[in-house]
């Protein structure tokens, strides 16, 4: 959990989850869990004794939804397939930080709070950028962005401290038998040298014409292939927020009007320029306070006592999410040391240096501001009431375009196969909530409407109605005359370059000279292969493999061949004749080899697995409830 949060200042992770994602499961297994829907309703997951409470889930979900729009953008999550992995990722990570810490509770594993303080004070994420040193500033952005306590945030981060002592000790401990990693290496490295003959398909001239038998043939033993997909004709009708309301429309009172109901807006809020020093105890706070001379700076303080380093905190406002935590700052005169104030990370001292007052922007300098916020806002409640107006229109059996005409929306027409393109394959551009609209257009039956539906960014609506349907049919042979023609083409070319590749290697013994081969028949080409390793690699660092004469085809082949032996086959452009010159064995295991990286890969891959294994056990002592129903119900509602 601790990783998502530092991951609000680098996104990577977020990547990094996406590519996990949908393969967890297998990890944890979602079969682990016993979905019900018999908890309390507000009780969203049960762990043994352990309850994790409905909206606190949902507050956790939220997050995870948001981190995803922030990273990917706000349609993200469009996909309720989506929201549903992320939801199921987090019921694992969930139940395995608290199957853990209930294993360690049972076992006495405690995490002292002066060890936990100090590895929170010394988090990169919490660091001031300027002086790398503690903010607290820093840490109460962070548990913002979380929509998290501090409170709540210590118990977390206590918790995870706790698993990782569970489990870490297992992975630092886990070793690569010398065995595996010398079969895996050998198998990874092993190569082959061969001396090749290529013949290039594309290249081979044609010696006839296709007949309309020829072509007919191709075209009816690739139906498929020249079979147009099915389209659909689609009425919308597309309402957007943007688009509702004239900005020229709005009067000068209403200006007026919306600028003084929100003031807050166009007002900068007094700060407080504001630092502290920590202490470990309330008794040395209140010692260093006592201590101070009258008009001593707080720095000074610290200093001639030796108290510790001076946090700046930086510049303050009344609604910064410490106000409440650290009231006594606002209150506090400037230039003077507060009295000793506890935290969760401790006992503090404050002063404030600085104070910034309130600034006020007057009206006529932000009116075309205003205007922009007040077309906006008129604009969603435009959009509501026409949303209110077409869903009626269309449950009347009104058209699509009397219906646009009706609530002043955008009418559209489009015909469009499952990828959203035309009959001519023009994408469409218009096209709202593009995957959801492609997605209930093929699901429709003809005539049917989609009802109502919300875009994701809740900025618009759209009512689509399926027209007509056109079923995929084969195209005419007219009209694939072309492309049915250059397919005779090229399977003329393959089957005269295997033609050519069977007969040069008819030729090849042990002894023989490909290259002479080359000389004889312009058609072949010849080039030694490898080293070269049965994924299509070259062993050596820097080196390269001529792709154009390797292929799966060709490698299973090549490394099941003896030295000496010839074989023939497919690559992407044409045929490959090969005859096996030497077998090497796998490198030497020295340090440029890669022996030892995969060594390390070996370890961090069984000490995942002892990981899981541990957390497995664990988990049979506190069986796992997962209120299905509330959480169904919450995926399904957001977002």
């Amino acid at each position: 959990m601790i990783e998502k949060f530092r991951s609000y200042k680098d996104s990577i992770a977020i990547k990094i989850f996406l590519g996990l994602l949908m393969v967890s499961f297998g990890v944890w297994g979602v079969g682990d869990f016993i979905g019900t829907g018999g908890l309390d309703p507000s009780i969203a997951i049960k762990i043994g004794k352990a309850e994790i409470r409905t909206d606190d889930f949902q507050r956790r979900y939220t997050q995870e939804i948001e981190r995803f729009k922030q990273s990917m953008g706000p349609t993200a999550t469009t996909e309720e397939s989506f929201r549903r992995s992320i939801a199921q990722a987090l019921i694992q990570d969930i139940t395995r930080t608290t199957t853990v810490n209930a294993a360690g509770a049972a076992m006495d594993v405690v995490i002292p709070k002066e060890t936990l303080l100090s590895i929170i004070r010394n988090e990169k994420m919490f660091a001031d950028p300027t002086t790398g040193q503690f903010s607290q500033m820093q840490f109460a952005q962070v548990l913002g962005q979380a929509n998290m306590t501090e409170r709540g945030f210590v118990d977390m981060f206590e918790q995870d401290l706790r698993a990782q002592r569970m489990t870490r000790p297992l992975a630092a401990n886990a070793g690569a038998p010398k065995t595996l990693a010398d079969a895996l290496f050998s198998y990874r490295t092993e190569s082959r040298v061969a001396e090749t003959l290529l013949v290039t398909a594309p290249t081979l001239p044609l010696t006839k014409t296709p007949t309309d038998a020829d072509i007919k043939a191709v075209y009816d033993a690739n139906l498929s292939t020249f079979t147009a997909p099915e389209y659909r004709k689609v009425g919308a009708v597309i309402l957007n927020a943007k688009e509702m309301v004239k900005p020229e429309t709005i009067e000068d009172a209403d200006l007026k009007a919306y600028y003084e109901q929100n003031a807050a807006k166009y007002r900068t809020v007094a700060k407080r320029h504001v630092v502290q020093v920590n202490f470990d105890t309330e008794e040395k706070a209140a010692a260093a306070k006592a201590d101070a001379k009258a008009g001593e700076s707080l720095a000074a303080l610290a200093a001639r006592l030796n108290a510790g380093d001076v946090i700046d905190m930086g510049d303050l406002a009344t609604d910064s999410p410490l106000a409440k935590t650290i009231a006594v700052v606002f209150v506090l005169p400037a230039n003077e040391i507060s009295p000793p104030v506890q935290t969760d990370l401790g006992w503090h001292l404050f002063e404030v240096t600085a104070i910034t007052p309130e600034n006020v922007q007057p009206f006529d300098t932000v009116k075309e501001q205003v205007r922009t916020a007040l077309v906006a806002d008129k604009g969603v409640t435009a959009m509501y009431d026409a949303s209110v107006q077409l869903e009626d229109q269309v449950a009347a059996g009104a058209s699509m375009e009397d219906a646009a005409k009706a609530v002043g929306g955008r009418h559209y027409v489009f015909e469009l196969d499952r990828d959203g393109r035309t009959p001519f394959g023009a994408d469409i551009a218009n096209i709202p909530e593009r995957q959801a609209f492609i997605r209930t257009a093929f699901t429709l039956q003809s005539g049917a409407d989609s009802g109502l539906k919300e875009t994701a960014a809740r900025d618009g609506y759209y009512v689509l109605k399926v027209e007509s349907i056109t079923p995929p049919k084969p195209k005419p042979l007219g009209d694939v005359k072309a492309q049915a023609t250059l397919m005779w083409e090229k399977q003329q070319r393959e089957a005269m370059a295997r033609e050519i590749a069977d007969k040069a290697a008819a030729q090849i013994t042990a002894t023989t000279a490909m290259t002479s081969l080359e000389t004889a028949d312009k058609r072949l080409s010849y080039a030694p292969l490898g080293p070269v390793t049965r994924f299509g690699e070259s062993p050596q660092q820097g080196a390269v493999v001529d792709t154009r004469r390797v292929s799966p085809e060709v490698l299973e082949p090549l490394f099941n061949a003896k030295v000496g032996d010839v074989i023939t086959a497919t690559v992407l452009d044409g045929v490959v004749i090969a005859r096996l010159k030497e077998i090497r064995p796998a490198q030497s295991t020295d340090a440029a080899s890669g022996y030892g990286q995969l060594v390390e890969g070996l370890k961090t891959a069984i000490g995942s697995d002892l990981m899981d294994q541990i957390t497995r056990a664990f988990s049979k002592r506190y069986p796992v409830e997962v209120n299905t129903a509330i959480i169904d119900d919450m995926i399904s509602r957001q977002r």
